[in-house]
């Protein structure tokens, strides 16, 4: 795409996260992510909610519930969908420790 002199924009970078990310492949979404910031692209909301469902599904809790804080010190507003989202996995959390 840089090569075709086409800049993508955060439309395309969380398109392509997306993918990733129901790949399982966190490692090259974190190679995009700096890309994406390196670019000048905004994070968005979106952005987010595709790195905290990428991270729960990978069961990275942890990073999910930073990644979750980062966007109130960023001023970027919760949704419902991430919100209800990341509660729904401490529930499952909670249930796979009783295990």
């Amino acid at each position: 795409m840089l090569q075709n002199g086409h800049e993508p924009d955060t439309f395309t970078f969380n398109r392509l996260m997306d993918r990733l990310c129901k790949e399982s492949k966190l490692q090259e979404v974190n190679k995009l992510l700096y890309l994406m910031i390196k670019e000048g692209c905004n994070l968005n909301v979106i952005t987010y909610n595709i790195l905290i469902d990428g991270l729960c599904k990978q069961r990275k809790l942890d990073e999910a519930r930073k990644l979750f804080s980062e966007t109130s010190e960023k001023n970027i507003s919760h949704d419902v969908v991430n919100t209800m989202y990341l509660s729904m996995v401490y529930v499952s959390k909670a249930s796979w420790m009783r295990r």
